[in-house]
């Protein structure tokens, strides 16, 4: 019960999983800026997509 976390073996997913979100994001942001609109699907996505890297973040003990 007294071990530590570690997040080192889960950097590669980590890393993954946020360039993956990251991709999606920038579409959908550049999708809107060539349209002159986001619509509220749009926007619920962005905010998903930040709140599943924060999540990710706080897992793997990144809270800077």
């Amino acid at each position: 019960m007294g071990e530590s976390f570690s997040p080192e073996g889960m950097l590669d997913s980590y890393l993954y999983e946020c360039f993956q979100l990251l991709e999606q994001m920038e579409d959908i942001v550049l999708s809107g800026e060539a349209d002159a609109f986001f619509d509220t699907e749009d926007i619920q996505e962005i905010f998903r997509i930040l709140h599943t890297i924060k999540g990710a973040s706080g897992i793997m003990m990144y809270d800077n």
